[in-house]
């Protein structure tokens, strides 16, 4: 049985290499878990995407929005 690691993926430079760095030096296959709380920037179909071309065997994508947050506090506050 093939290991499985999962990723939290952003879809940046950084997070695309691991991709397949990981499967790399473990042989485990990548699944990319991409998360949207509402910080904007590229949709998650084009981050699905690109961690498939990076070599991900699972891409899971979900939306949280604020409301995933509400009640989370200020990590920073003292």
């Amino acid at each position: 049985m093939t290991e499985k690691v999962v990723l939290a993926y952003s879809g940046g430079l950084d997070t695309s290499v691991a991709i397949g760095w990981i499967a790399e030096e473990t042989g485990a296959e990548v699944i990319a878990l991409a998360v949207d709380v509402g910080q904007g920037g590229e949709d998650l179909e084009t981050i699905k995407a690109r961690a498939m071309a990076c070599g991900a065997a699972i891409v899971a994508t979900r939306v949280a929005g604020s409301s995933a947050l509400a009640g989370a506090g200020d990590p920073c506050a003292g």
